[in-house]
């Protein structure tokens, strides 16, 4: 396991980390990267956060060839007074749906986008 995080001036916070378990025969590795604006820096901005993901793949640095466990997104929060927040969710996670092993980026995506509501004390 392996984990590396930069702050850069306090306005950006990129980080990654990386993860390679071993078993009786198999390999899972896992690589994430989030990057996210610090509350504070922008007005009314709650929460600003980018990621890619991909859990348990045999090789989570193909960027271009996604698998179906990749998921990427961000999240956007937007302070509307009183402790209530507004945010907005993206995600795109790919499922092979033809069957023949190979994911189409332009064909099998899943694409998840959600508004939602939070208070924070």
């Amino acid at each position: 396991f392996g984990a590396f995080d930069v702050n850069i001036l306090n306005y950006i916070i990129l980080g990654s980390y990386y993860q390679h378990m071993f078993s009786s025969g198999a390999e899972i590795k896992s690589f994430m990267a989030t990057a996210s604006i610090p509350k504070g820096k922008i007005p009314k901005l709650a929460n600003a956060t980018a990621f890619y993901q991909r859990n348990n793949d045999k090789n989570p640095f193909l960027f271009k060839e996604p698998s179906e466990n990749t998921i990427l997104g961000y999240k956007v929060g937007f302070e509307l007074g009183g402790g209530a927040v507004i945010y907005y969710v993206f995600q795109k996670t790919y499922r092979d749906y033809d069957g023949n092993g190979t994911i189409d980026p332009k064909t099998e995506s899943v694409s998840i986008t959600t508004i939602e509501t939070g208070f924070s004390f």
